[in-house]
């Protein structure tokens, strides 16, 4: 912006309130949602046309700004001021239909670490936000290598905050000279301050070949709604829209967690996480619901969170054991797309536990008489899905006395009192388990075989 020279007044002003606002931690106000914009005659411009303000640009009448799609604001200044218009011109911006975004003015004998931490507590974007910018244009005494470090640690700190990547506003001159043609930030968008009919010269080797995305090419516009005509700094963007500028809306969803140790027939409690392109604690949280799916069966997880991140949880209960594949979408909401569908979880679900159980009709027979004894077993398990199906085996030691095959769980066997020997026999009856149903063993029966 520019106008370096007469914030130092502002800044006296200012400070005792703004350390009692970090006294009590700077928040920002949560801005109306963007309007849409009434349909305009306007001058054919040849970029995108757009304007930045500050304090100095007092009071505006945000319904009267016709021409003008995009607007910076000042947001920060260092460690110790807050723009004390910020507020009300990000509401009325957005009121009036305009992309917005937010910029901080760099003190290079301040830590850049601390000037992020001031300026993230006054600013958080949200979906249509234009990127957060850094403005850097003097020295203060410092050396190019100090200043290009602060740089990194604000723009490091930012990004890691909103997940958005800023933009880097600076005069050509300043870059060039200054910091030494430094190439060390040319993937951050390059907003470049170039007073001229233009194009501008671009600093840092065409910043990487990356060439300018914001120019600033007048320090004396006029824009009405703007009471400081003549004074006003004017903008363009480089691609046809700023589509491309605007941060996307865009979400991803996982899953982050299911039941320990899942078994078929039981509930599955699968954790969903669904996170914004961005956060910050004015980004809108996505709402709604989350479908989860592994093809057959599905859930939907209600969804909760703040700053741009929510959370769910919901439960599948599955048919079959074996290892499946869960996934999940986002539908999107008002505020946030669509998220593509998640990248598949294996799950492996263990057999439905049984147990089985071995009945004796008398437990006593005698040897040679026609009686014979009725083996009853019924295997049982927690899992409504199906009853146990397979065979179960009667055996006494290692001897094979009989097998039964289930029906729902059922079965039965009969052994003929002729083809035992006297004696006492110690029955147990395994089920050797089905495609959902583990394996289990009967409590030991005793079966008598007297003498005739």
């Amino acid at each position: 912006m520019q106008r370096r020279a007469a914030r130092t007044g502002w800044r006296l002003l200012a400070i005792a309130g703004v350390f009692l606002g970090l006294a009590f931690g700077l928040v920002a106000i949560s801005p109306p949602a963007q309007a849409a914009r009434p349909a305009t005659s306007c001058p054919s411009l040849p970029y995108v046309n757009g304007f930045d303000v500050s304090h100095f640009s007092d009071t505006i009448t945000w319904s009267k700004v016709t021409c003008e799609d995009f607007v910076y604001a000042e947001a920060t200044d260092g460690t110790a001021f807050a723009d004390p218009t910020f507020s009300a011109n990000r509401a009325g911006a957005l009121g009036a239909g305009i992309p917005f975004g937010a910029e901080d003015v760099f003190e290079p004998n301040e830590a850049g670490g601390a000037q992020a931490t001031a300026f993230l507590g006054v600013y958080s974007p949200r979906p249509g936000d234009l990127p957060p910018a850094l403005e850097v244009e003097t020295a203060d005494s410092q050396t190019a290598a100090t200043i290009v470090a602060g740089i990194g640690t604000w723009v490091s700190a930012v990004e890691a905050a909103t997940g958005i990547v800023p933009v880097i506003y600076t005069p050509y001159s300043f870059w060039a000279s200054m910091l030494e043609n430094s190439t060390a930030y040319t993937t951050d968008p390059l907003w470049d301050a170039a007073v001229g009919a233009g194009p501008p010269p671009v600093p840092a080797s065409d910043w990487g070949g990356n060439s300018w995305t914001l120019w600033q090419y007048d320090l004396n516009g006029t824009v009405s709604g703007v009471p400081e005509n003549g004074a006003t700094d004017l903008d363009y963007f480089a691609g046809a829209n700023l589509t491309s500028l605007e941060s996307s809306p865009a979400t991803t969803v996982t899953i982050t967690s299911h039941s320990a140790k899942p078994v078929v027939g039981r509930p599955i409690t699968l954790d969903i996480r669904v996170a914004g392109s961005f956060t910050g604690s004015e980004v809108p949280t996505p709402s709604g619901s989350v479908t989860v799916s592994d093809g057959t069966h599905s859930c939907k997880a209600s969804l909760s969170g703040s700053g741009g991140i929510a959370t769910g949880s919901c439960a599948i209960t599955e048919a079959t054991a074996g290892t499946h594949s869960f996934t999940a979408s986002f539908p999107g909401d008002s505020n946030w797309h669509a998220s593509v569908t998640s990248k598949g979880t294996s799950i492996s679900l263990a057999k439905a536990t049984s147990t089985t159980t071995l009945k004796l009709s008398t437990k006593r027979v005698t040897y040679g008489d026609e009686q014979a004894e009725h083996l009853s077993v019924t295997v049982t398990s927690a899992y409504a899905g199906s009853k146990p199906t397979g065979r179960v085996t009667i055996e006494e030691g290692a001897t094979k006395l009989c097998v039964v095959t289930l029906v729902s769980g059922k079965g039965s066997c009969k052994l003929s009192a002729k083809e035992l020997k006297v004696g006492v026999y110690r029955l147990v009856a395994t089920y050797g388990g089905g495609a959902n149903f583990g394996d289990s063993t009967s409590a030991k029966e005793t079966l008598t075989v007297a003498k005739g």
